[in-house]
């Protein structure tokens, strides 16, 4: 399938512009003249999203249209905003394709996706791009260890269901429609990318199992013994109480004692103030004076025996905390050893326990670990398989060191099977350019879907000779269905003819 005729209406520099395209186009102007348009607008309906730079300055709307050998048509409809009033939307773009018995426009993402997977590129710069979704990858002439890994995602090699199956083992691997569609190395990177972030991080738990159960076994105490240490803390708590209580007892007796005595002077006091006071009655005009002296030492009496019994009383405090006190502080700080101890047992046990699970975590992701190891090498084999496929299908070329190289004798390309020691290996950042241009040509001919076209922007810096090897290799894979855009620098207005080559 190729592109037999393209219209343009109010995108990017043009208002209106159709044109017939040959399998071998030149577009020529001055610069300027809308070569890089027409190369975007060619574009724009095979790749996803809206630019609202596409449409012309000035318009709310512009489309592509593009109409394959077939009949088929496809089309991407650009609108600045969408709605009216109130309702005014964002732009967006639409993109349909119309069958070529069909009457009815359907929405182009799948039929896209399903003629133009192949990659498309500019044969003149080391970058490669896909057309369809716009992404980069790195070019042909790229470092010699980057070489082969780029061969093998420019080539659509399958690979084999089991063989990938066993390479990636019991792991299970996501696999969206996106993922589904890739080609063989495609799957193997993804799956091998997949599989090395997973063992990364169960690499990553491994460690830390392995150094919370270190943490946890020096966490343990060793001093613990076979001490019943919860019987220990019941006893020890009853003996406290007992002595407590022992000691209120004491205490309480002596301020009892205290009070009695407190109480029968006060008794003697009144009895012997009232004995008193009726024998100075009788004689108080002339004993008054006796009386009161009388009574002061009555009252100094009293004060001597208080003061005694308090200072007994002080004394009997004294002694019963110093005989009690010190066994009720070792009774406490035994108590709470015991105390602490329990807990400590209770904790070693727990601990004990998560030191067995985190050992057993360990064990698991080691296991899981190797697992993955052997699943990483299965694919490194299998992408080792794609790259003997690819050998098979440009045979006149090897892999040396991650390097494209070729076999040459007398200025002949020689293939590997035929190659004499006295042959030069010459590695592809030394091919002339005509050389390079057309072994690209050839690996988009390879790469090639049912719409495979190269678009490049700009060959004017090309030699004559070399533009004639590069027409050459073009008009020959345009017999196998290929189509070639170029776009050439040149006085006057844009203008597209066929053939490249003056």
């Amino acid at each position: 399938m190729r592109i037999k005729k393209i219209t343009i209406e109010n995108m990017k520099c043009f208002t209106h512009f159709e044109q017939q395209l040959p399998a071998v186009a030149l577009l020529t102007g001055t610069n300027g003249s809308g070569k890089s348009s027409f190369q975007a607008c060619l574009l724009y309906p095979f790749e996803s999203g809206h630019d609202p730079g596409m449409i012309r300055n000035g318009v709310d709307a512009g489309e592509v249209v593009l109409e394959f050998d077939d009949g088929t048509l496809l089309r991407a409809v650009a609108e600045r905003h969408s709605g009216k009033g109130q309702r005014l939307k964002r732009g967006r773009t639409v993109r349909e394709y119309l069958p070529p018995d069909g009457n009815k426009w359907l929405p182009a993402a799948g039929f896209t996706e399903s003629i133009a997977q192949s990659v498309t590129y500019d044969p003149l710069k080391p970058q490669i791009r896909d057309a369809v979704r716009g992404s980069r990858v790195i070019g042909i002439d790229a470092p010699d260890s980057e070489q082969l890994a780029l061969l093998l995602h420019v080539m659509p090699l399958p690979v084999d269901e089991k063989k990938f199956r066993h390479a990636v083992g019991a792991n299970t691997i996501p696999t969206p429609a996106e993922i589904s569609a890739m080609d063989g190395i495609g799957r193997i990177d993804h799956a091998y990318q997949t599989i090395f972030e997973r063992r990364t991080n169960i690499n990553r738990e491994k460690d830390i199992f392995s150094g919370h159960a270190k943490a946890l076994r020096d966490s343990l105490p060793s001093d613990l013994g076979d001490v019943d240490w919860s019987a220990e803390k019941a006893r020890l708590a009853m003996e406290k109480e007992n002595l407590e209580t022992a000691q209120r007892e004491a205490l309480d007796k002596a301020r009892e004692d205290f009070r009695k005595i407190e109480l029968k002077a006060e008794k003697l006091i009144t009895t012997l103030s009232g004995e008193i006071d009726a024998d100075i009655n009788a004689k108080i005009a002339a004993l008054e004076a006796e009386r009161n002296q009388r009574k002061d030492a009555m009252r100094a009496d009293k004060s001597v025996a208080v003061a005694e019994a308090r200072t007994k009383l002080e004394a009997a405090v004294e002694t019963i905390n110093a005989d009690y006190q010190p066994h009720v502080l070792k009774l406490a700080i035994e108590h709470s050893h015991a105390g602490q101890n329990e807990l400590a047992r209770a904790k070693a046990a727990g601990t004990a326990q998560a030191i067995t699970k985190a050992e057993r975590d360990f064990e698991g992701a080691a296991a899981q670990s190797e697992k993955l190891t052997g699943a990483l090498d299965r694919l490194k084999n299998l992408r080792v398989e794609l790259a003997e496929q690819l050998l098979r299908q440009i045979p006149d070329i090897t892999i040396d060191s991650g390097r494209i190289c070729r076999y040459e004798r007398d200025g002949e390309v020689i293939p590997p099977a035929e190659a004499r020691e006295t042959d030069y290996l010459i590695p592809f950042s030394d091919w002339n350019t005509a050389a390079r241009i057309v072994f690209r040509l050839r690996l988009a001919v390879l790469s090639r879907g049912e719409l495979p076209f190269v678009v490049v922007d700009s060959i004017g810096d090309l030699d004559p000779d070399t533009l004639a090897a590069v027409e050459e290799s073009c008009q020959r894979y345009a017999v196998q269905g290929m189509q070639f855009i170029f776009g050439k620098a040149k006085d006057g207005a844009l203008s597209i003819r066929s053939g490249i080559a003056a």
